[in-house]
């Protein structure tokens, strides 16, 4: 193992350390209070194994290096200042899908702006074919809508537009200050 790799593994193993333990004393919190730490601990923690396994299994840490958010080739191709002009862009870029998710989700509520932005990021971001992106977008949206509706029992915003299928899309209201 290079020093790199050790540096790696080290690094990966104190994050697992402390995104395991906010998740083990979440647990004592009542449901509704715990409801955030898990779900944003649980998956942290599985990506965080998943990149552990990585620094053993050399074709895991391929995987995970093919699932980077778009095509870098074009920047790292590029030498001196306009490579870091590339990178300032793909920020720019990664930032304008932010903003856009945030204006679909508070217009249109959850329930739209989520299957449309996977599909479209899917699509023109991560470059997959249209069935491929379907595919993803189908999957991630339905366990998503699963996990907070049923699991989780979580009123899921339906945005601002007027109210076409109630509590489900549309009627949203902003609440008072």
């Amino acid at each position: 193992m290079s020093a790199l790799q050790r540096v790696n593994f080290v690094t990966i193993l104190l994050l697992l350390l402390i995104a395991g333990t906010l998740v083990l004393a979440s647990l004592v919190y009542d449901f509704r209070q715990r409801i955030v730490p898990l779900i944003i601990g649980i998956p942290t923690v599985l990506l965080l194994v998943f990149l552990l396994l990585g620094t053993f299994f050399p074709r895991l840490g391929r995987i995970a290096e093919g699932a980077m958010l778009g095509d870098m080739s074009d920047t790292e191709s590029v030498g001196g200042d306009a490579g870091r002009d590339g990178n300032w862009l793909r920020i720019i870029i990664i930032a304008g899908w932010l903003v856009a998710l945030s204006a679909g989700l508070f217009v249109f509520g959850f329930f739209l702006a989520i299957p449309v932005f996977l599909l479209l990021f899917f699509k023109f971001e991560s470059k997959l074919t249209l069935f491929k992106a379907a595919a993803s977008t189908a999957a991630t949206a339905l366990v998503m809508y699963l996990m907070f509706l049923y699991f989780l029992n979580i009123e899921i915003w339906p945005g601002m537009i007027p109210e076409i299928i109630d509590e489900y899309l549309g009627g949203g209201r902003i609440p008072e200050l």
